[in-house]
């Protein structure tokens, strides 16, 4: 995305002296005082050039800077933490006249970094720099400024413009896979197992066979090869992949209990990261939060998660005292397919109260895991 300056953007402010300056302003007064008293012209002339020459300086800085328009170029969206590159390209507009020596800082920049300089732009001419920048905190950000500082010709003055600029940068919260997650999920649960954990599918492909384990049903026993073997062999299938997963965020705050500002925060960044790890397995996302006036966000390509990262990166921190909203939310999903609740306030406080439902449930927290087996209505 490309983002430049407008004049209404510009703080103006003339050019200002120096401390060489002023001292060349003081001592060319002083020889004009003391070449009209002693009646030296020499003297008298040179405290006259002296005024001349501060005056003139003024004005070339002045012109230095005019025509200088400034393009970013910088991704629509970006992740917090995340190295992203930018570029700069400064132009010259004036038809007549160089410009020279022009030091920039770019807010978006690193403190460290911020100062940039260009030593020399031919009229009608333009120079490119590129850097690589992080930023720290999700959000939007909508402005963003370069400061523009000329000491040209001789440093006896100086002139600083800050252009100031309507960008929008969408800045995701870092993406953070629970690690509780992966040691919990590395098996057949997110590959498509839909009937609890302690069975296991036998509705895929014929992938081969191998020695029964415990949970292995008995339709899946291979007699003949068993009579081989003298040992019980069963069929392994390749596990169908899940339909899809639904993921429901929200912030119950029991009474008499403290929730810090910062656990959302880190909330956030697991979330992203929970939203990756879904789509890894590449099947549709339902996402529901709280903070997203619970209204459900369907994710039909899982390589494009920019709509639920986006609602992460705008997300406020909403507390609730009831859990009647989540319990209707997941009351009303359709479907067998697994379901992650995920909140910032700890599990043992809230997924006992959840209802008993006929699909996996996943309970998150920044720090815990629980997983509820499926209940099956056999009436």
């Amino acid at each position: 995305m490309a983002t430049h300056f407008t004049r209404r953007g510009r703080e103006k402010r003339g050019p200002r002296l120096t401390n060489r300056g002023i001292v060349l302003v003081a001592l060319s007064l002083l020889a004009l005082f003391a070449g009209g008293v002693l009646q030296e012209k020499v003297l008298a002339q040179l405290g006259f050039f002296g005024v001349i020459l501060t005056l003139l300086s003024m004005l070339l800085c002045w012109v230095n800077v005019r025509g200088i328009d400034i393009v970013r170029l910088a991704p629509t969206a970006t992740h917090a933490m995340a190295d992203f590159r930018i570029e700069l390209v400064v132009t010259n507009r004036k038809p007549w006249m160089d410009s020279f020596a022009l030091e920039m800082e770019d807010s978006l920049l690193p403190y460290a970094n911020r100062g940039l300089l260009a030593n020399w732009i031919r009229a009608g001419g333009h120079c490119r720099m590129a850097f690589v920048t992080r930023l720290v905190k999700r959000g939007v950000l909508k402005h963003a400024s370069i400061t523009i500082t000329s000491l040209f010709p001789f440093g006896l003055c100086q002139i600083s413009q800050r252009r100031r600029v309507a960008t929008e940068i969408t800045v995701y919260p870092k993406a953070v896979t629970p690690r509780r997650l992966e040691h919990h999920y590395e098996s057949d649960y997110l590959e498509g197992v839909t009937e609890g954990l302690v069975t296991r599918d036998v509705s895929g492909d014929l992938h081969g066979m191998r020695e029964f384990q415990p949970g292995d049903p008995i339709k899946s026993i291979h007699w003949p090869a068993t009579a081989r073997a003298q040992q019980v062999i069963v069929r392994e299938f390749d596990q169908p992949m899940p339909e899809r997963y639904s993921i429901v965020f929200h912030s119950y705050c029991p009474q008499q209990s403290l929730i810090w500002p910062d656990a959302f925060e880190t909330s956030l960044e697991l979330l992203a990261g929970l939203l990756y790890f879904c789509a890894r397995k590449q099947v549709p996302i339902d996402f529901t939060a709280s903070f997203n006036d619970w209204q459900t966000v369907r994710v039909q390509d899982p390589r494009n998660l920019s709509v639920p990262l986006g609602i992460l990166a705008r997300a406020v921190h909403r507390p609730e005292k009831t859990l009647k909203r989540v319990v209707r939310t997941i009351e009303q999903m359709p479907g067998h397919h697994a379901l992650f609740v995920f909140s910032e306030t700890p599990v043992k406080l809230w997924s006992s109260k959840l209802p008993a439902l006929p699909r996996p449930v996943t309970c998150l927290d920044n720090n815990d895991v629980q997983i509820r087996r499926p209940i099956f209505n056999l009436a």
